[in-house]
């Protein structure tokens, strides 16, 4: 009898016990579900809110473009009706004057060397010779 009295209280015990961690998990399964509904709904606010932003970033990008457009086409009229009411304009120097120096200068800053600043300072210094002199010879 009283191991039966014993064994009932185990088993009582026991199912007293699964019954808690039972309700533990239950109460932790629906935390996270509504930990999940949660961090959903602020997902697609979110999303609705970014969607709004690039709606209007976009049509402010298209605003600026046609702004753009139409500037240019301004410019563009004034510049030929300028162009027209003076001219061409002179034309100064042959376009191949100074090619040596600005050679020299390219083929300087195109080596690579960084570790000393003020290499290509000569090649730089007989480039600004060169264009004073085709300057003020015309």
């Amino acid at each position: 009898m009283v191991s039966d009295f014993q064994s009932e209280i185990l088993k009582e015990e026991w199912e007293s016990r699964q019954k808690f961690v039972l309700a533990k998990s239950n109460q932790r399964i629906l935390a996270e579900e509504q930990q999940k509904q949660e961090l959903e709904k602020k997902l697609s606010v979110w999303k609705e809110q970014d969607t709004r932003v690039h709606e209007r970033l976009d049509e402010r990008l298209d605003e600026l473009k046609t702004q753009f457009s139409e500037a240019e086409v301004e410019v563009r009229h004034d510049a030929s009706r300028i162009q027209s009411k003076i001219g061409q304009g002179p034309k100064t120097g042959k376009g191949n004057e100074c090619i040596d120096q600005r050679v020299n200068l390219s083929s300087c800053f195109k080596s690579g060397i960084k570790n000393t600043p003020l290499v290509c300072d000569p090649f730089l210094d007989a480039l600004e010779n060169c264009v004073q002199k085709a300057i003020t010879s015309n």
